[in-house]
């Protein structure tokens, strides 16, 4: 999905988002800077010459006091960008604080930035954000290029910094407009000269004067700077002998190892700690003379700090940077309270959340006794911080008229820190490892089923982790590896379904992870998702790290592309929603794995038959009885029909989105698959089918190295690949266990970024 833009008048902008700090000092501003932009050019210039003139017309006035100004050139954006054009030159100008100015000369000028000035020759060629603009015409593509531009900058201070929010000013030859971007998108004025009105220096003199919160800054965030105290506590522990978890202890000492990513001190307020501000003393209703304390319900920044939990950070484990986007980054964290090493994640949760927080669910799971999931040390929404983007989108056309929301109005800032710090499912040794922690998640998904009343709905390869530590077996320490299952955020309380088995209830927007949903989450999405989607999901995950890691016969990177990745468009206006592939499809009902006219083999290092061969085949048995038995008549006498006559799949859904030709079945073979059917709904049958392979002998050294695809001969080298299409390739062959983020897998499956939200205008009195 598309960033949101949303135009305002430039008086509604100021006023929300950049208030005058003193009304007399703004008075006598407002004379001062009357003219502070007359010596601007009045036609096309050269950027060099444009912020020349803008830096000398800013310092004669000193509009940004106390700020450096640098020329920064983007260069992840200039590959295939020909020399001497105008129209491509990726250069912006930033504003730093004077004491940051050094920065310039490395990436590390993306932590310290506050401000960027882009600037692009044509105001009627380059302004995306013009109502009479076609997508159709011509200069279509230049639109395209501004929006990755200004798109990009934003993303990247977003990602480098901790912000709420980023300020752009975007700059024509004699207009420009001002915007204000947060996690949905940008809130944009209408465009306005620059020398006629005081807009301009009124924003700038406003600007230099907020405070780091106002321009955006997370307070709860602070640099460590190198030689401190923190961060020599950092280099200690990653230096020493860190017996609790060695994975950790190393990943914590590569976070620290970039130049260019500085690091962090980060806060967090548990949830539920509401501290006491005050002490009063309140009468008794029965004791008339009797008094004792009674808390007060507000908080102070005082009382909050005794509850206040601090946590050091180097670069992220994983981040993700796209906009929009719910900016997740995890962390391998030093606790500043334990001096251990735990995980810490930051994101946007929606507001209000699908079900529970992912907090709330952890503790809900860790009171029924649930095993192989994270341990909670705390979690907290960080202030009163939340996206405003959405404010000002007119409820006219707020949201398309013809489906639900797919976008939780508000983000909300988060922090959820763990015990466990883990490695990717791709870090298995061998293949029956592998398996082993594929049991050992499905028996915590089945414990939170059966005992916490929780279905996770977000099975994926990213919540598959493997958790390695040190235990004491007699004298000696062994380590152990097992599999956990995390990520609880979209976790539904369950409910009887009406075939006997438990499901849970599905809202608009939790969608999860699209290449692993199950056929019938991804061809019916508006309904609950039952155990047996759940099974299918790991099946699904299973089979495509099988695939990257465990030598077999397929063109690996085609078949998860066209297998787990692409999507069916739309049967018809009633259903406006993308479905399932038919090729997924067809395996799941016909219980055959074909591509490129392949049957699925595995094969181990001296090319015989690997047992992943026989697991997928007996799994994939269990899941096509499943569908058989929702499109076949279980009683045909009921429904007056002869026997074996197709049904519609009772999941809002016909037969016509199958997609299969229906195999007649004798009653002997209906009777068999309904049989095997029933094993899915709970999760003993496939649990008990994988430990039984477990008992067995395994090839070792079975793991493969996956190749990485030739990118010169996928990507057009005059274009740069997208961060989406960047991610897409690499966790394709395994590279990455980069979970996708929920709010780039709801409405993309081709991985090509969308057009922008149609921009739309909020008056004042509407703002």
């Amino acid at each position: 999905m598309g960033c949101t833009f949303v135009t305002v008048p430039v008086k509604t902008f100021l006023s929300e988002f950049v208030p005058q700090p003193d009304v007399q000092a703004a008075a006598s501003a407002s004379q001062a800077y009357l003219h502070a932009f007359d010596g601007m050019p009045n036609s096309f210039v050269s950027q060099e010459h444009f912020f020349g003139r803008l830096a000398r017309c800013a310092d004669d006035c000193g509009l940004w006091r106390g700020y450096s100004r640098e020329l920064v050139l983007s260069e992840d954006l200039t590959a295939g960008t020909p020399v001497g054009d105008p129209y491509k030159v990726n250069t912006h100008m930033a504003l730093f604080r004077n004491e940051d100015a050094h920065t310039k000369e490395s990436e590390l000028h993306w932590s310290y930035e506050v401000l960027s000035i882009i600037y692009k020759p044509d105001a009627t060629v380059d302004d995306l954000f013009a109502e009479e603009k076609d997508p159709n015409l011509p200069d279509a593509e230049m639109c395209a290029t501004t929006r990755a531009h200004i798109q990009s900058i934003a993303s990247t201070i977003l990602s480098r910094q901790h912000r709420t929010s980023v300020f752009t000013v975007l700059f024509f030859p004699t207009c420009a407009r001002l915007m204000r971007w947060d996690r949905h998108g940008a809130i944009v004025t209408e465009q306005f000269p620059i020398k006629v009105t005081q807009d301009l220096a009124t924003f700038f003199w406003r600007f230099a004067r907020l405070s780091p919160e106002q321009q955006g800054y997370d307070p709860t965030a602070k640099l460590v700077l190198p030689g401190s105290d923190d961060h020599r506590l950092m280099v200690d522990i990653s230096q020493s002998m860190y017996r609790q978890n060695a994975c950790a202890r190393a990943m914590f000492a590569e976070s620290l190892e970039d130049p260019d990513r500085p690091c962090w001190k980060l806060r967090v307020v548990p949830e539920g700690r509401v501290p006491m501000a005050r002490r009063r003393r309140t009468k008794r209703p029965t004791c008339g003379k009797r008094w004792k304390a009674v808390p007060q319900e507000e908080k102070d920044e005082e009382n909050e700090e005794a509850y206040a939990r601090y946590f050091l950070v180097g670069k992220p484990h994983f981040e993700h940077t796209d906009l929009p986007g719910r900016g997740t980054r995890g962390y391998v964290a030093l606790d500043c309270k334990t001096k251990k090493l735990v995980f810490l994640k930051d994101s946007w949760r929606f507001d209000p959340p699908v079900h529970q927080t992912e907090g709330a669910a952890l503790k809900t799971l860790k009171k029924a006794k649930v095993t192989n999931i994270p341990t909670l040390v705390c979690y907290g929404d960080i202030g009163d911080q939340r996206t405003r983007t959405l404010e000002f989108v007119g409820p006219e056309n707020s949201w398309p008229a013809d489906r639900e929301r797919d976008v939780s109005p508000t983000l909300v800032h988060s922090r959820l820190v763990v015990e466990e710090v883990c490695l990717g499912v791709h870090d298995f040794h061998d293949g029956k490892e592998l398996l082993q922690i594929f049991t050992d998640v499905i028996d915590a998904h089945r414990q939170a089923v059966e005992n916490a009343g929780l279905m996770h709905c977000d099975i994926s390869s990213g919540n598959i982790l493997i958790y390695e530590r040190l235990e004491r077996r007699g004298k000696e320490l062994e380590t152990r590896r097992s599999g956990l299952l995390c990520d609880w955020e979209l976790a539904a309380p369950v409910r009887d379904a009406e075939n006997g088995g438990k499901e849970a209830p599905r809202k608009p927007g939790s969608m999860g992870t699209w290449q692993f949903m199950s056929v019938l989450s991804l061809d019916h999405p508006r309904t609950a998702i039952a155990t047996q989607d759940e099974l299918e999901a790991f099946f699904h995950v299973l089979l495509q790290t099988a695939l990257v890691y465990i030598a077999n016969n397929f063109e690996v990177p085609a078949f998860i592309q066209d297998f787990f990745f692409t999507m069916d468009p739309p049967a018809n206006s009633a259903c406006p929603f993308n479905s399932c592939n038919s090729l997924k499809r067809k395996a799941m009902h016909t219980g055959v794995i074909e591509h490129e006219k392949r049957t699925l083999e595995f094969y181990d290092r001296n090319g015989g038959f690997h047992p992943f061969g026989k697991v997928f085949d007996l799994l994939i048995l269990l899941f096509r009885a499943h569908y058989t038995t929702l499109i076949y008549e279980e009683d045909c006498e009921q429904q007056d029909m002869p026997p074996q006559t197709p049904l519609a799949v009772p999941r809002q859904g016909a037969v016509h989105r199958v997609g299969v030709k229906l195999e007649e079945l004798n009653e002997e073979d209906l009777d068999a698959r309904k049989h095997l059917a029933e094993l899915l709904k709970t999760h003993q049958g496939m649990r008990q089918l994988l430990l039984t392979f477990l008992d067995r002998e395994w090839p070792s050294e079975d793991k493969i190295e996956p190749e990485l695809p030739n990118a010169e001969s996928e990507v057009d080298s005059s274009e740069p690949p997208s961060s989406k299409e960047v991610e897409r390739k690499l966790q394709l062959l395994g590279a990455l266990s980069m979970k996708r983020g929920r709010e780039e897998e709801d409405e993309s499956s081709d991985m090509e970024e969308e057009p922008p939200r149609k921009v739309q205008r909020a008056n004042s009195e509407e703002a």
